[in-house]
């Protein structure tokens, strides 16, 4: 990823916190949200960036996507910011 050197340590820790997908040759491409958000709405997996009282947290969580709807990225529990996202993995049947 060319834009490693400007992530903050914990965002750099986010997005290689390991993510267990069937055993497949599936890699996983993270693209940031908000320069390349995905081209078609669905389902996919997200490094989430929550601000709140005791500071800044990181972590990774399945995402709706809707270029059509206002917020964009949905979920049951998200009240974050999506920062970084990737393709999910095809299931292996």
């Amino acid at each position: 990823m060319n834009e490693a050197n400007s992530l903050k340590p914990a965002e750099t820790q986010a997005l290689n916190i390991p993510v267990v997908m069937p055993s497949t040759s599936f890699s996983l491409t993270w693209k940031d949200a908000q320069k390349e958000p995905p081209k078609e709405g669905g389902r996919y997996w997200c490094i989430v960036r929550e601000i709140n009282d005791l500071g800044i947290s990181y972590f990774q969580w399945n995402c709706a996507y809707n270029p059509n709807d206002t917020p964009r990225w949905t979920s049951n529990a998200l009240r974050h910011d999506v920062i970084w996202w990737t393709e999910l993995a095809p299931m292996p049947f």
